[in-house]
């Protein structure tokens, strides 16, 4: 049996442009070039990159919301589609996401209560307890009990995206791709929310994949680091030895902005 728990194989995604008075679509931009890529089940990997690098392409092909033009995805060595019945839906239940705008994310017409209970009951784990199992979510993402009765619309920032969390842990996935899950949210509360996510990972033995444009918070919250750049994987590793040691002119750069924004704040601060 494989140790990989994800895996992209020469993965590459294009998206159309639309050219001439015709407006014609011709497939000429990669946002993922030739991709491969293997994670490890428990492990938490980091994936750097600014707007349009194909980090967050990326995600969705292991989300399995984008079908690649080429290459496959792979859950526990079998590619994805060609799984069928029961193995389909154990991935589907597995493999979770987390999006950057908690507020987009949730349906601003139910409460957050109906939210997680339709999850539960089309994954088959609504029954008898199903109220004592939303209030173990509740629980297990810091959230009070009422928050259940209030729609999206009525929480704060991070109340929303501890929601957006409890609805994939509904579920029991073994792995959670965390798509810049705290970006839109202020810089203390994004504190909050990865201690959260620090604390669910040991607690529910979970594989993450978290992507951000912020290298500093992807080296908080990875042992392994992937770097992207117009689609492509530029540079992986260690942690400390992405950020200590990068080899690639891209990473240094990355790096450089981050000194420079750390020296900006120490500066406007004193």
């Amino acid at each position: 049996m494989t140790r990989y728990l994800l895996e992209a194989l020469n993965v590459s995604v294009y998206y159309a442009l639309k050219r001439g008075l015709l407006g014609g679509a011709i497939y000429d931009v990669k946002a993922l070039d030739d991709v491969t890529l293997r994670i490890e089940e428990g492990e938490s990997l980091g994936i750097v990159g600014e707007s349009g690098s194909g980090k967050s392409t990326l995600a969705k092909c292991f989300a399995g919301l984008i079908k690649p033009a080429s290459g496959k995805i792979m859950y526990k060595g079998r590619d994805i589609y060609s799984l069928k019945g029961e193995d389909y839906r154990e991935y589907r239940r597995s493999v979770q996401i987390v999006f950057q705008n908690p507020h987009t994310s949730l349906n601003p017409m139910m409460r957050v209560r109906d939210t997680l209970k339709d999850v539960l009951k089309a994954s088959g784990k609504w029954g008898k307890d199903g109220e004592r199992k939303l209030a173990e979510l509740m629980k297990a993402v810091g959230l009070r009990e009422d928050i259940l009765n209030m729609y999206p619309m009525e929480l704060s920032g991070g109340q929303a995206q501890r929601v957006a969390i409890a609805r994939a842990l509904a579920v029991e996935p073994k792995v959670l791709i965390l798509d810049e899950p705290t970006s839109a949210l202020d810089v203390s509360v994004q504190a909050q929310i990865l201690e959260l996510l620090k604390s669910l990972k040991k607690t529910y033995g979970l594989t993450y994949v978290f992507i951000s444009h912020d290298i500093a918070v992807v080296r908080y919250m990875s042992d392994r680091i992937v770097v992207m750049h117009k689609g492509k994987i530029v540079e992986e590793g260690p942690s400390s030895d992405i950020i200590e040691n990068p080899k690639h002119e891209y990473t240094r750069s990355l790096i450089r902005d981050l000194i420079k924004l750390y020296a900006h704040i120490e500066e406007i601060s004193t």
